[in-house]
């Protein structure tokens, strides 16, 4: 099973099943999209506890993964999702930043460029334009 068909599984089972995560609250799985990278993480430590709780609490050894565990792996998934767009986002941005300095520089050789020519030259462009 590759890493995408274990997300598309506790996707499935988070819709099947209706999952309402704890936080002020109930709420849905698309509403954990609209929280905080750090109110994501605290959702996490939250979740990584009750997981620890059932795992001192139960005396079967069960294979399958409990709907706490299934949370803890879809809030851990909305999180390196954001972290993502805020990554590429930045890239973005630091991108522009970059343009827009070699643009100036090019402005600025091009303005050092027609400084330097001389009156006549100057004054042929202008005819020309």
């Amino acid at each position: 099973m590759t890493k995408n068909d274990n997300n598309n599984n506790i996707f499935d089972t988070a819709l099947h099943k209706k999952y309402r995560f704890e936080y002020k609250g109930q709420i849905s799985l698309e509403d954990l999209y609209d929280l905080s990278m750090q109110e994501l993480d605290n959702l996490y430590k939250k979740y990584t506890l009750k997981i620890k709780e059932e795992k001192i609490q139960s005396l079967m050894n069960n294979e399958y993964k409990s709907d706490n565990e299934i949370k803890h792996e879809l809030i851990k998934h909305v999180f390196h999702y954001k972290q993502d767009l805020y990554i590429k986002h930045n890239q973005n941005i630091e991108k522009q930043e970059t343009k827009a300095r070699v643009m100036e520089i090019i402005k600025r050789k091009q303005d050092t460029e027609l400084e330097n020519k001389s009156i006549r030259e100057l004054e042929e462009m202008i005819k020309d334009l």
